[in-house]
């Protein structure tokens, strides 16, 4: 970990003291940091991830980290070709799993929670892209959480709909939607992010117009999941994207897993704002 240890010592030091959290636990936390962050993609490294990070494995004695995943859109060769949604074990869940047994060797007590995107069921675009009514769409994700808990159950880990674990992720995402739209400083970045994936749009199939909207709801969604997380004390494990932008604006801690699955650009996110 190349930031000071100094300054990431007396950022908890100072989190412990405001939330009644025995200072005791910081020595520990200091301890561990350095080896989740070496193994952590890039967009990890910052100083304002490794507090937040830190902040997160304070909070809980027994460490939760939630992994969202995709629903079993079609690939090859690990990369997403979008020509249509399995029900079987996400590309995604396979592709973290041996990152998160690595995690799990570094804190030992943790939970892990695997929140699959249910919630794609509803964006009608995607639905017609995969050939599918929204009903089927959700059965076969329906069909996924059960086969990826017969392969994950004897790691101990749990595999949940992302609706049914995150509070408010419906309902309230429209909210923080409006949000980065009225922000001229976050509808730029929209804008831009809009530009760089949408040759992922063009790849699914999403008409023009549908770009913006898709981009804007997408960014509030790992928002509103960051959010959630930092206000609950879990650690997000997330893959490369564009995305994890919303993550460090957010100020949510969260372990990048290197991976790419994207064939363009979407794969690579810009560094954190400090």
């Amino acid at each position: 970990m190349d930031i000071p240890p100094w300054k990431v010592q007396k950022a908890l030091f100072q989190f412990a003291r405001s939330r009644g959290i025995d200072p005791k636990r910081v020595p520990p936390v200091l301890g561990v940091l350095p080896a989740l962050i070496r193994m952590s993609g890039s967009f990890s490294h910052s100083h304002r991830v490794v507090r937040d990070v830190g902040k997160v494995l304070l909070m809980r004695e027994v460490p939760t980290i939630i992994v969202p995943v995709c629903p079993a859109y079609s690939h090859r060769k690990g990369v997403y070709t979008y020509q249509g949604l399995g029900e079987g074990i996400p590309l995604l869940v396979k592709a973290h799993l041996p990152f998160l047994q690595r995690v799990q060797k570094l804190l030992p007590t943790s939970q892990v929670r695997i929140l699959l995107a249910d919630h794609e069921a509803s964006i009608p675009e995607l639905c017609t892209a995969m050939g599918i009514s929204q009903e089927e769409f959700s059965r076969r994700v329906a069909r996924s959480i059960i086969a990826t808990q017969r392969l994950v159950r004897s790691l101990g880990w749990e595999v949940l709909p992302m609706t049914a674990f995150v509070q408010g992720f419906v309902e309230n995402v429209e909210a923080v939607e409006m949000r980065l739209r009225d922000s001229p400083k976050y509808c730029r970045f929209l804008r831009l992010e809009t530009e760089e994936r949408s040759e992922v749009y063009r790849k699914i199939g999403y008409p023009r117009r549908a770009y913006f909207r898709r981009t804007t709801q997408t960014a509030a969604q790992y928002v509103h999941l960051g959010e959630f997380a930092m206000r609950e004390g879990y650690l997000i494990c997330n893959h490369s994207t564009l995305n994890l932008a919303w993550y460090a604006r957010a100020a949510t801690g969260f372990l990048h897993n290197p991976i790419r699955i994207y064939a363009v650009k979407d794969s690579v996110p810009a560094e954190p704002e400090e």
